[in-house]
């Protein structure tokens, strides 16, 4: 059975590798901060299953050894920081700077940094027969493991419901992944449930003749079927309710207009921008070409993001501040920076042909996947 085990970490591992793998491209190039968060969580996971995959492959089916032990609690370790990124990934696209969010952010951190720990020094190995190896959880441990997956599952279903109350022209699309889930996530709780609790006077089947690490079967599909919609796309769990009006990419030198993006055919980006700036009696072309730190203005139901390069300035015209928000103006920043620096390094002594930046067109594509 120890055999058994080891294969099925070893199997689970080699899914979870594939799946980041297969994710990984579209999540690294995202605008946004969020699905990086859930790439860690990922990598966070492996580096847990292959400690436990070395400790089965150091006991034997009559015996847990020291070592296995030492490799099962630097397995789990790396459970807190999963459940941080994890959880912080769905709270994020709604975060705010107010000691509400702050204080949730300190409990989200600090439970299950105390979880890790707690684990890492307490947690105990017992061998069953046949082989069969069951984790022994303190009552706080339990406790910890409880809060944690509530919190995580709490902000999961609220993002899941904002995600539908925004994307309405996609119900039937959202109900067919919802349902996936559901089904996943029931039968690995069932199962996980049924291998892992004893009842004291009841015979349980599975948990005496199961290999105890059955478990990764299902979720293995719930990590296959995950890395596939982000590798279509990552937008979907983190798109948030916030209308963005234009984007404007200046040059610090010149002052000159490179890029305008309009997203709303009624309203100009760029006379949008020059009314809320001289209401706030700032001038729109001193404050590119003084290349100030400005990050953001707050005017009325408009907030303007402002982020310099080397090279530009990139202003983004939104209705909500957030964090996503100001990730996007950063990422847009950046990019329009790494595809034409050679551009706009030699724009102020040989002067171009503004249309060639049409091609960023894609990017703003991309963007508007995550705004309304």
């Amino acid at each position: 059975m120890i055999l058994i085990e080891f294969i099925l970490c070893a199997y689970f591992s080699t899914i979870l590798i594939l799946s980041i793998f297969v994710a990984s491209r579209n999540i690294i190039k995202s605008p946004i901060l969020e699905g990086k968060l859930l790439l860690m969580a990922a990598i966070f996971t492996l580096f847990a299953i292959l400690m436990a995959t070395i400790s089965m492959s150091l006991s034997s089916i009559s015996t847990v050894s020291k070592s296995s032990l030492t490799f099962t609690r630097i397995g789990w370790l790396f459970v807190g920081p999963f459940y941080i990124l994890i959880t912080l990934a769905f709270l994020l696209p709604n975060f705010k700077t107010s000691y509400w969010h702050i204080f949730q952010l300190i409990i989200i951190v600090s439970t299950n940094i105390i979880l890790s720990s707690h684990l890492f020094y307490n947690v105990k190995l017992i061998l069953l027969h046949n082989g069969v190896i069951r984790v022994v959880f303190t009552l706080i441990d339990t406790i910890l493991f409880t809060i944690s997956t509530l919190l995580l599952l709490w902000y999961l279903i609220r993002r899941f419901q904002e995600v539908i109350r925004i994307q309405k022209n996609h119900k039937e699309f959202i109900s067919m992944k919802a349902m996936i889930s559901i089904i996943l996530f029931a039968i690995t709780t069932l199962l996980v449930i049924t291998m892992t609790f004893r009842f004291d006077g009841i015979q349980n089947p599975l948990e005496t003749n199961l290999p105890g690490y059955s478990f990764f079967i299902p979720f293995s599909f719930v990590f296959l079927i995950a890395g596939y919609h982000f590798y279509k796309d990552t937008s979907y769990p983190f798109v948030i309710p916030v209308k963005i009006y234009g984007v404007i990419f200046a040059d610090h030198e010149s002052g000159l207009t490179l890029l305008t993006k309009d997203y709303h055919s009624d309203i100009d980006s760029i006379n949008l921008l020059g009314n809320l700036m001289t209401a706030l009696n700032l001038s729109l072309q001193d404050t590119i070409k003084s290349n100030k730190k400005i990050e953001d203005i707050i005017f009325g139901d408009k907030v303007i993001h402002i982020t310099s390069g080397k090279y530009i300035s990139c202003i983004v015209i939104v209705s909500k501040n957030s964090l996503i928000t100001k990730s996007i103006t950063q990422y847009l920043c950046t990019k329009f920076e790494s595809l034409f620096w050679e551009t706009l390094k030699n724009l102020k002594t040989k002067p171009t042909d503004t249309r060639k930046f049409n091609q960023f067109e894609r990017e703003f594509v991309n963007i508007k996947k995550y705004l309304i």
